[in-house]
């Protein structure tokens, strides 16, 4: 049984790579047709010829993805992934939910719809646990030799496109995809890498990447919890054989036999015991996770009151202004709606006040409703409590 295969999900075929338990190089390498819509054939072909495996790791194409470069208020990773997710559509080109892989030192995020991604997870995990769901360039990066993990290289994307992946110092720098007719620099192909050919680089770099961060994965939210428990659930495991294995090997070198059995029996029951509270702090842990994702979108950083917030701004905002949207994570606001002059609310915000640091995110446009002329906006500020 191999331990891990990588798969690469390419428009109209995959590449698996299989890895074997200490990983020195890959068992297996396999390319076959697929139909995106209808996986489950192409998983019943891979098992047939692959055998069984322990885990999988998905590295989804380019052609089902939407890369962009993102400019997010500061917060920690899993909230500006959450604001990419909450509101797609204002990031990518696509009106469907979607999962979502920001990489933070880039500011490059990627999206693939949710719906496809979830199916995809559904069908092979009728061959083993799926544990990682990254986007193709992460993955390729990742294999590509350090000597040669620089520059701009070609990989596969949709029918007619080319994909372009730069790389700076063996990480992703950008990845793009250059629709028919449109003028842009040729990538050199992928270096070889543990001796497969350029093809099979990203299902390499999948099969690697397996226990990588679940923060920088396309994992709908209750695929990461159950990746999460998995890994919990394999941690205590592998500490009670560790532990197991010590026992065993005082018990090798002891010269009474009888004596070493007795503490053998005595170390194994505790190593039980110890496995058991590890695997309901597990559950405990899984638990915690689902109700956190549940109130993911309730909380409320204790930092600012919304109330007070809100009713500073009804005070300053003039007549005839409203507002579509409002979000804010711990102090730092953000505002979206229409009024009569745009231009004229950053200084009415920007007065003495709960508000600092007020500033224009993105244009403004103008449209008409009836016999008026409006302007949209869309502000951030940081609310200070009066207090202050």
């Amino acid at each position: 049984m191999m331990d891990v295969v990588g798969v690469e999900l390419a428009s109209d075929v995959v590449r698996a790579v299989a890895l074997g338990v200490w990983r020195r190089g890959p068992r297996a390498s396999l390319e076959i047709a697929w139909d995106p819509e209808r996986p489950e054939e192409a998983v019943a072909r891979l098992r047939d010829e692959l055998g069984g495996a322990n885990r999988l790791a998905l590295a989804v194409g380019l052609a089902f993805l939407h890369p962009k470069r993102v400019h997010l208020p500061p917060a920690p990773g899993a909230a500006r992934r959450s604001m990419l997710a909450l509101e797609p559509d204002r990031f990518f080109p696509v009106d469907e939910p979607l999962v979502v892989s920001l990489l933070d030192a880039a500011d490059l995020a990627f999206g693939a719809e949710a719906s496809l991604v979830e199916r995809w997870i559904a069908a092979f995990e009728e061959w083993a646990p799926v544990e990682s769901v990254e986007p193709a360039p992460l993955a390729a990066a990742r294999a590509v030799p350090h000597a040669a993990a620089e520059g701009v290289f070609a990989i596969p994307a949709a029918p007619g496109e080319r994909g372009l992946l730069e790389l700076a110092g063996g990480r992703v720098r950008s990845a793009r995809r250059v629709p028919p007719g449109v003028e842009a620099p040729l990538g050199r192909p992928l270096p070889a890498a543990a001796g497969l050919p350029p093809d099979f680089v990203t299902a390499l770099g999948a099969a690697r990447g397996v226990d990588a961060e679940l923060d920088t994965m396309l994992l709908p939210d209750g695929h990461a919890v159950r990746t999460r428990t998995r890994r919990l659930r394999r941690l205590a495991l592998t500490a009670a054989t560790c532990a197991a294995a010590v026992v065993l090997a005082l018990w090798a070198l002891d010269r009474w036999r009888e004596r070493t059995l007795a503490r053998v029996s005595g170390e194994i029951a505790r190593t039980a015991a110890a496995a058991d509270e590890a695997i309901a702090l597990r559950d405990r842990l899984g638990a915690l996770d689902l109700e956190s994702a549940a109130l993911a979108d309730t909380r409320v950083d204790p930092g600012s009151d919304p109330l007070s917030v809100l009713a500073a701004l009804s005070v300053r905002l003039p007549a005839g202004a409203t507002l579509t949207s409002l979000r804010a994570s711990g102090t730092d606001w953000q505002i979206d709606g229409a009024a009569a002059d745009a231009a004229a609310l950053v200084p009415l915000l920007d007065r003495e006040g709960p508000f600092q640091d007020v500033r224009v995110l993105t244009a403004s446009s103008r449209f008409r409703e009836g016999a008026r002329t409006y302007e949209t906006f869309s502000i951030a500020f940081r609310a200070v409590p009066e207090s202050d």
